[in-house]
């Protein structure tokens, strides 16, 4: 009967401790270690940081946008008509844009996303 074979372990996962009882070189590996993890860390909270800047500057542009939009519409119904510039065709599909199901999802989700990252 063949002996069982040992699967392939990278070094440094072994269960038993050094037999040559160097704990300095432990400390060492440790240190570095713990040096990675902080620095791929920090790496992925910079991305995580970027993000949540570009989602921030598209929710401000979308808001702007948005209230561009309300101040056309409310301009229209409210100046007199020599002052308007949009047709009624044209007032009618900025209208429909504005008030569609779309517009409401995609603040309802950017709203969402930075009450989680807030």
């Amino acid at each position: 009967m063949a002996p069982a074979s040992q699967p392939n372990m990278p070094p440094g996962t072994d269960l038993e401790p050094p037999l040559n009882g160097d704990d300095k070189a432990d400390h060492e590996q440790e240190a570095i270690n713990r040096e990675a993890l902080f620095n791929e860390h920090r790496r992925t909270e910079r991305l995580r940081n970027i993000w949540a800047v570009c989602v921030y500057a598209l929710l401000v542009l979308a808001a702007v946008v948005v209230f561009i939009t309300i101040f056309a519409v409310a301009w229209h119904y409210l100046a007199p008509d020599g002052w308007a510039w949009l047709e009624p065709e044209q007032l009618s599909a900025v209208r429909t844009f504005l008030f569609s199901g779309a517009v409401t999802g995609a603040a309802g989700w950017l709203g969402a996303y930075l009450r989680n990252r807030l």
